[in-house]
């Protein structure tokens, strides 16, 4: 009777280790997507992107981060070739149910501009809009992909 004991307690025994051997690794979390961006937006003289976020609607808080770059370019046979200069990323920015947010991208040593809106609910509305920067004035309307 001892022999069948001896072998279970073996079995569990080993069993124990091999779970002890396995290492519990961290998961990092994914890098956040872009939710929206507006692609390389070539600006005249004193035009700005404005890009703006808001829920719509609803009674959630949204946090809002943007990503702006600046492009120089040449254009070759009809080819328009782009150079980032420069990248910044903005803070998360908290955005209450009643709240927009937005940002005025300038081609600041460059020819074009691009903007890209990171958040986590997907109900959230992006809109962006060429303005002309001495007089505010909408110029127009840009599409932004949205959904990424």
């Amino acid at each position: 009777m001892k022999h069948p004991m001896r072998s279970i307690c073996l079995l569990g025994a080993s069993l124990l280790l091999a779970l002890a051997g396995f290492v519990v690794t961290p998961v990092a979390l994914a890098a956040p997507t872009p939710f929206a961006q507006t692609g390389v937006v070539p600006l005249g003289p004193n035009q700005v992107l404005r890009l703006t976020v808001n829920l719509g609607g609803g009674n959630d808080t949204i946090s809002v981060t943007f990503i702006t770059a600046v492009y120089s370019g040449t254009v070759n046979g009809g080819i328009w070739k782009t150079t980032n200069i420069s990248q910044t990323t903005s803070g998360p920015v908290a955005v209450l149910p009643s709240e927009a947010a937005s940002i005025d991208i300038a081609p600041t040593n460059g020819i074009a501009v691009r903007g890209l809106v990171f958040c986590s609910n997907p109900n959230v509305k992006v809109t962006g809009e060429i303005i002309n920067a001495a007089t505010g004035e909408v110029q127009s309307i840009i599409g932004v992909l949205v959904g990424l």
